[in-house]
């Protein structure tokens, strides 16, 4: 069989899947109009046909506050962008009006597949495995580059969202590329962590930067970079209270400039400054800042979870 052939296959898979899985979770009335956002032909080749028999029009416009003014008249907004746009405010507004809000915050119609069918199970059953060993209050220390520690308290578990699967909060539904998000008490981190991965709002770094953190502040940065952008996002990171514990487990995605494909590669650790009410934390606010480092080793209350991209 060749790759044309499986591809349609899995393609078929993927539309009955998301078709059971948008009616069970979204609920869609006969009668609600539904407004699709979204830059990509293959995810909406791929959920429209999930909306057969249901009113619905497409929004294709640059800017989410347009598109989303656009879509004042219907009673369901599903977004599907490049950009991981689902919690911000004008996304909170809408849902305070009573929308339903669906968000898919990636468009490879490939790594949406692979969160999709069967393979999904096995990774699932690793999340659920890595979840078992977590507890509220459980220590947490990366080491990255063998040299490199910082160590922490989890706040909260289990997390908002793991794995692949739809997540549903208040007529809110978030379709994870494979991430697992846990919120941890700001001022129980302290040490050293290296960013080889990616910076938000600026993409994969070429320099590691080193940061100092202490009670869950940034005090201090190093690197060889000398991009203006990135030295900026750094000084204005030290704002930031941490936040969250974030690990990837997508296999098909790599650090980017997309923040979720670069927060999901398989094996990284992710952590979060600012607002983590998102994820089941109490930290709220408007701004959730991310970065990465792409081979940790991650312990748990001292048992090694993640070394070398392998999760034990």
């Amino acid at each position: 069989m060749n790759n044309k052939n499986v591809s349609k296959i899995l393609f078929s898979i993927a539309e009955y899947k998301v078709k059971i899985m948008m009616k069970k979770m979204i609920n869609i009335k006969s009668k609600d109009k539904v407004s699709v956002i979204s830059n990509d032909k293959e995810l909406l080749k791929l959920f429209t046909k999930s909306l057969k028999g249901i009113n619905y029009d497409i929004i294709e416009t640059a800017e989410l506050r347009l598109k989303l003014d656009l879509a004042d008249k219907s009673d369901v907004i599903l977004i599907m962008l490049n950009e991981n746009v689902c919690f911000n405010e004008e996304v909170r507004k809408k849902l305070k009006e009573g929308k339903k809000i669906v968000c898919c915050p990636r468009c490879n119609i490939n790594k949406l597949i692979t969160g999709i069918i069967e393979p999904v199970k096995e990774y699932n059953k690793l999340i659920t495995l890595i979840s078992s060993k977590l507890s509220p209050n459980s220590d947490f220390k990366v080491v990255t580059n063998d040299r490199y520690t910082i160590i922490g308290k989890l706040d909260h578990f289990p997390p908002f969202y793991v794995g692949f699967e739809f997540t549903d909060q208040n007529n809110f539904i978030y379709i994870p590329p494979g991430i697992m998000g846990v919120p941890v008490i700001p001022e129980s981190v302290n040490g050293t962590f290296m960013i080889d991965g990616f910076v938000q709002d600026y993409g994969p770094v070429i320099y590691p930067i080193i940061l100092t953190i202490e009670n869950g502040l940034l005090v201090k940065f190093k690197t060889n970079n000398k991009n203006k952008k990135i030295l900026e996002i750094m000084k204005n990171l030290k704002d930031l209270p941490v936040c969250e514990l974030g690990l990837g487990f997508n296999p098909q995605t790599k650090t980017s400039t997309d923040i979720s494909e670069s927060e999901s590669e398989y094996g990284i650790v992710d952590l979060g400054f600012g607002e983590n009410k998102h994820i089941g934390g109490p930290i709220s606010g408007n701004i959730h800042f991310d970065i990465t480092t792409i081979r940790p080793t991650l312990f748990i209350d001292n048992r090694i979870i993640l070394k070398n991209k392998i999760f034990a």
